[in-house]
């Protein structure tokens, strides 16, 4: 048990960047880093596949937060809430997010 949690450790010291030592394994990851860091090709397809990785969550936070004010848009207008008590209140909570212009299409395509 004991080498598995000093294993743990090594492998958070590499996830920081830290050098780790004694361990063949780790030896090992730490030259295909190096490596990889001195390709300047593959460094470029790594970053690219972080640029398309970023730009899915982003993709999915947008979509999560649309449906989100469209459950709060129905709610409100079951609650009998007037259009501009509905749009006041969600320009309030979303126009951060998806800004004043989306937040008041959404509106007037539901209303």
């Amino acid at each position: 048990m004991q080498n598995s949690s000093k294993g743990l450790k090594n492998l958070v010291k590499l996830m920081r960047g830290e050098q780790v030592t004694g361990d063949k394994y780790f030896d090992y990851a730490q030259e295909k880093i190096l490596k990889i860091n001195q390709d300047p090709q593959r460094r470029v397809q790594i970053m690219d596949y972080e640029t398309k990785l970023l730009e899915r969550e982003q993709f999915g936070e947008r979509v999560a937060t649309e449906f989100d004010l469209k459950n709060s848009l129905k709610r409100y207008i079951d609650l009998g809430l007037s259009k501009s008590q509905i749009l006041n209140i969600l320009l309030e909570d979303y126009s951060d997010t998806l800004g004043e212009e989306e937040v008041k299409l959404l509106v007037n395509k539901a209303l």
